[in-house]
């Protein structure tokens, strides 16, 4: 399941670009099932597991209790003594147990629904609200970009793309050529829509892309 969550994520851009996001929900609800399966086999036996454990443990307690007190005069107990500081001393046992390993566990769920709730909460930056879906005519699978200034989110000081303007007609076969960091992957980022401009805009179609129906789209 992890190993799922971890590809999808690290390759979300290939994800979305093959519109491939039910897909992969629904490999990972499989896999989640899977796992939820185990886990509760898993906790049947531990189950039945801990139940033996505390059967043979109180038994034991018992017959600790029933030796000793055969044999209190030895050690100048008495049989109420000797119940109380083994009653005592298993209550402080499982109690100081217990708070341990629910710290622990309070630990690691506070750390990790932290970051989901946070992921959760954060505003997309790319909003997908358009609708539309062009209909077929001399423009479709054309490509246009006019007038496009992009910067990525974590560094909107440095413009990567400046007015830039490409026209790639339908049925065009157009390769990117440029040196490293002229921009030629942001123009395929923006293409996919994994980001929006900051200003100008993209057109499929004929149709500015944020405009349109994005499982249409890819």
């Amino acid at each position: 399941m992890s190993n799922i969550a971890t590809e999808s994520i690290s390759n979300i851009r290939t994800v979305k670009a093959f519109a491939d996001e039910e897909n992969t929900s629904l490999r990972f609800a499989t896999t989640s099932q899977d796992v939820f399966e185990y886990g509760r086999s898993k906790g049947y036996f531990w189950a039945l597991f801990f139940l033996s454990y505390r059967t043979l443990q109180f038994l034991a307690d018992v017959a600790i209790v029933y030796t000793i007190s055969r044999t209190y005069e030895d050690f100048e107990l008495n049989i109420g003594q000797v119940t109380a500081i083994l009653l005592y001393t298993r209550t402080i046992m499982n109690n100081a147990g217990a708070l341990t390993n629910n710290i622990q566990a309070v630990s690691k769920v506070f750390g990790s629904s932290y970051e989901i709730a946070l992921l959760i909460v954060t505003p997309n930056k790319v909003e997908f609200k358009g609708d539309k879906k062009p209909a077929e005519s001399e423009d479709s699978g054309s490509i246009k970009l006019e007038n496009i200034d992009f910067a990525y989110p974590s560094k909107q000081d440095v413009k990567v793309l400046n007015n830039v303007n490409i026209d790639i007609p339908r049925n065009k076969v157009v390769a990117l050529v440029g040196h490293s960091g002229c921009g030629k992957s942001s123009i395929i980022s923006l293409i996919e829509r994994f980001y929006d401009p900051i200003e100008g805009r993209l057109l499929f179609s004929g149709e500015d892309i944020q405009n349109l129906d994005n499982k249409w789209y890819h």
